[in-house]
């Protein structure tokens, strides 16, 4: 097998979100193939779709932004009620059949054969769903942020079976063979628990410090952090001091800075500080590397910004 480049007939500026069958969708409308090209089908309210499927041959379903949806009934695409609310839909599974949308804070609405739409008034969940698969089986899962997976019983009912395995991931796509299913995405953001904001003693807002020591304590017993860091920087922004520690401490001693380098460590005048605690349980300050720090790798923290001189 090999991969080849198929321009649209029309130059695009805008991004490709979804394709299935002779369909493709995106921020900027539809797609279709025609003769070997892909060629932009002028419709009314067909901007920032995510998901479109074939269905059959007299019928094509694209949803995306505020509870968008459009219908293909063959002749030509017209928009259609899926939601009564203004949550996105991002993803669609179909059997030929029944169509599932997923979307936003839980949203799950079904399309019956009839073309009615009936949106599940209770989701066990309140997190966005990205994606919808079934096992090979005929098993429905749809996944979404922070490891969220949900399975249809055949009652009709969804049921949430999220693992704590997949709680750094938001789960951006599903296949199974039958026996095994499979999740990828990208890391997630998750949130929690409750960290304590740090409350900067040494140097405190708009007081002179005291170069012997940084020092800061919080106000509540919060989580434990696995590292703390201090970042300051002069007025003018050039002369930056980085300090990082790991663990529950909230005092780092310094060395007579002054008298090593005859003068101050950072310029007379207006100064910054940013101190941030964060909890990452993979963080090892033996093995330390910069990613580890990332906003993407921590499941709490809070930060504290000010001015001292």
């Amino acid at each position: 097998m090999s991969w080849s480049k198929q321009a649209p007939a029309q130059p695009i500026n805008w991004d490709i979100q979804s394709v299935h069958g002779q369909w493709m969708v995106g921020d900027g409308g539809i797609l279709q193939k025609q003769d070997g090209l892909w060629t932009l089908v002028p419709t009314l309210h067909s901007k920032n779709l995510r998901a479109v499927r074939t269905v059959n041959d007299t019928l094509a379903v694209a949803v995306g932004r505020n509870g968008k949806a459009l219908e293909w009934d063959g002749n030509s695409w017209n928009a259609t009620v899926a939601t009564a609310t203004p949550s996105d839909l991002n993803a669609l599974w179909d059997d030929g059949n029944e169509v599932v949308a997923v979307g936003n804070a839980g949203m799950i609405a079904t399309r019956a054969a009839d073309g009615y739409w009936s949106v599940i008034e209770a989701p066990p969940t309140n997190r966005d769903l990205y994606t919808i698969a079934d096992d090979g089986n005929g098993t429905l899962y749809a996944g979404g942020s922070v490891g969220t997976v949900l399975r249809r019983l055949d009652s009709g009912d969804w049921v949430d079976e999220t693992s704590e395995a997949a709680k750094h991931l938001d789960i951006l796509s599903l296949w199974g063979d039958g026996e095994t299913l499979y999740a990828g995405g990208v890391n997630s953001l998750p949130l929690g628990p409750w960290m304590a904001f740090p409350k900067p003693v040494n140097p405190a807002p708009y007081e002179f410090m005291d170069h012997g020591r940084v020092e800061w304590d919080y106000n509540d017993n919060g989580p434990v952090p696995t590292f703390n860091r201090l970042y300051m920087s002069s007025g003018d922004g050039f002369t930056v001091w980085d300090m990082m520690s790991a663990g529950p401490i909230s005092l780092i001693k310094l060395p007579p800075l002054p008298q090593i380098i005859q003068h101050s460590p950072l310029q007379e005048g207006q100064k910054y500080f940013n101190l941030s605690r964060a909890l990452n349980p993979d963080f090892s300050v033996d093995g330390f590397r910069w990613k580890h720090t990332s906003i993407w790798r921590r499941t709490s923290w809070s930060s504290t910004y000010g001015i001292f001189y």
